[in-house]
């Protein structure tokens, strides 16, 4: 210990890291140090991921590792920081040694050690298992909705105080903090960073303690309120699949993987499924003359008493459509199948997002502008073709065109996962899915029913879309959007994107499986509505909070 000791540059210099990495026997590593400019400051934080990046061979990168190790503790003793607990009461750490303490137990590794569970080589893994085991015997099975109070008290992280002081005791939770000072935002490598530390110390006292999903849910609040700028969803979401509740999220998603490893290597049992549920919105029920029902089956004119009746019978036709299928309901009321029947859709979803009617178009250029500042460095030779477009674009039609054909290619595609098996969609069939373009309408009919033929594979039905004709998808003949076997003509492209959307609430309908994350990204980014049903993928959500913040910081958000 001494000895790594008189390594570190005696005569105050911090920048010799030159001499360290000899007195290691590591010096075969400098040229590495200095291309990418880590001194002693950054030695301090750097973490396994890091490492990675920067060493290929793995022997020389545990044997950095192990040295990083012990060089990091008796900087801590040095600085008259001891390792103790921090409890429940607020006791702060000790100023003396304790002739007890030792680092050689998982229970007794302070937060400031920068151990990387997740990610650590599955030789350290299970020399800490071993160690672990010394102090604490392993559980049985854990479910996620039993918390199980560990032996050692911590201090739980239940407010932004808690949180502000786990994180100052942490060299990634440091930079974390700086990092966020600095920009005002997150970007990826800071949010892994900021959720391993949660994770750590909330597993500091017993590794193998069961967190509940309300935990994880409380401790995605808790971020939210120390970083406003950050998305809650982002770090843990509860979502139905397939009628199951499952959890997702950077915190869920690295409590699971752990779980997983110490499964794998025997620490702890099998756990069990999480429990948690979300509570189903209420369905609104009302009872109208049903007289005006058979009118509006029997009618098609005049049109103002076919809206007028319409509006009258809203909550009886929402009943009716938990009954029947669009189909079936598109033929009980003929006035639907009028050139302006998408009107009355349109009228029922005014009924169920009052004030978002015309977001679409409040919040395009502002939109657009973000989009386009997130992509300026990207290197996809698709998306810059078309960010090239928008630039040199006058035309608003077509400007929106671009910027709606640029989404299957920037939100991340997610594996549909159904009993039949596994899917994950190319962005050219996203793409289809969204904006089929065909060169003549006669053949559309041979386009749909290859999709239909494609999607009954995975038990999944044709979702409506939109549909441009033409020799050239930046010159279109006509535009329509498609319901079923309707063809509703639109005079805009952004007026096919606003019906289309309209179409998914007021007919129940859900967003096409291939492009359900364009959607979700339209319906948040754009009209603003949220949902309890909503399933986005965790880039999804990141790429939604990151283009707010991005537009909130370039002052584009509408008044």
């Amino acid at each position: 210990m001494e000895s790594e000791l008189q390594c570190v540059s005696v005569s105050g210099d911090p920048t010799d890291i030159d001499g360290l990495l000899k007195c290691w026997g590591l010096e075969i590593l400098s040229g590495v140090f200095k291309e990418h400019q880590i001194d002693l400051d950054s030695l301090q934080i750097l973490d396994q991921e890091s490492i990675r990046e920067l060493i290929p061979q793995i022997g020389l990168r545990l044997k950095l590792w192990n040295k990083l190790e012990a060089f990091r503790k008796p900087l801590i003793v040095l600085k008259g920081i001891e390792n103790a607990d921090v409890c429940a009461s607020g006791s702060s750490y000790s100023s003396s040694p304790s002739p007890t303490s030792s680092f050689n137990s998982l229970s007794d590794v302070s937060v400031d050690s920068s151990f990387d569970l997740g990610q650590i080589e599955d030789q350290i893994v299970e020399e800490v298992v071993v160690s672990a085991g010394t102090t604490s015997n392993p559980k049985p099975s854990c479910s996620f909705e039993q918390f199980e109070p560990s032996a050692k008290k911590v201090c739980l992280v239940d407010s932004i105080t808690d949180l502000q002081e786990v994180l100052e005791n942490s060299p990634k939770g440091k930079y974390v903090l700086a990092f966020y000072k600095k920009n005002g935002v997150l970007n990826r490598e800071t949010r892994q960073k900021l959720v391993d530390v949660i994770i750590e110390h909330e597993l500091k006292a017993d590794l193998t303690k069961s967190i509940p999903t309300a935990r994880l849910d409380s401790l995605a609040v808790v971020v939210q309120r120390m970083f406003p700028t950050e998305n809650k969803d982002c770090y843990f979401a509860i979502v139905n699949e397939q009628g199951k509740k499952s959890g997702r999220g950077k915190l869920f998603t690295k409590y699971y993987n752990l779980r997983r490893r110490f499964t794998s290597i025997g620490l702890i049992n099998k756990k069990a499924k999480s429990t948690a549920t979300v509570p189903d919105s209420n369905k609104e029920i009302g009872e109208e003359n049903s007289e005006i029902i058979k009118w509006l089956e029997n009618n098609v004119s005049p049109w103002t008493s076919v809206i007028n009746h319409w509006t009258e019978t809203f909550h009886t036709r929402r009943n009716l459509l938990t009954e029947i299928d669009i189909c079936t309901y598109l033929k009980k009321f003929p006035a639907l199948l009028n050139v302006d029947g998408f009107e009355l859709l349109e009228n029922d979803f005014s009924r169920l997002h009052p004030g978002t009617e015309l977001k679409l178009y409040s919040e395009l250029e502002s939109v657009t502008r973000a989009l386009v500042e997130h992509l300026k460095d990207t290197k996809d030779k698709k998306i810059r073709s078309y960010l090239d477009e928008l630039k040199n674009q006058e035309n608003s039609d077509k400007r929106s065109r671009t910027l709606f054909c640029i989404l299957p290619y920037v939100i991340p595609t997610t594996t549909i996962r159904t009993k039949q098996g596994q899917w994950r969609p190319s962005r050219l069939e996203v793409k289809e899915s969204f904006v089929l373009h065909v060169t003549d309408i006669g053949k559309l009919q041979h386009v749909v029913e290859a999709r239909q033929d494609r999607l009954s594979k995975w038990k999944e039905t044709l979702q409506p879309f939109i549909v441009i004709v033409g020799t050239e998808i930046e010159d279109p003949l006509d535009i329509y959007v498609r319901v079923e076997t309707q063809l509703y003509k639109v005079c805009s492209f952004l007026k096919a994107v606003d019906i289309c959307f309209k179409v998914f609430f007021a007919l129940n309908a859900r967003y096409p499986i291939e492009c359900n994350q364009v959607w979700l990204f339209i319906q948040y980014m754009f009209y603003e509505i949220e949902c309890p049903s909503d399933k986005k993928s965790v880039g999804l959500s990141t790429l939604i909070n990151d283009l707010r913040n991005l537009r909130a910081k370039l002052k584009l958000k509408p008044t």
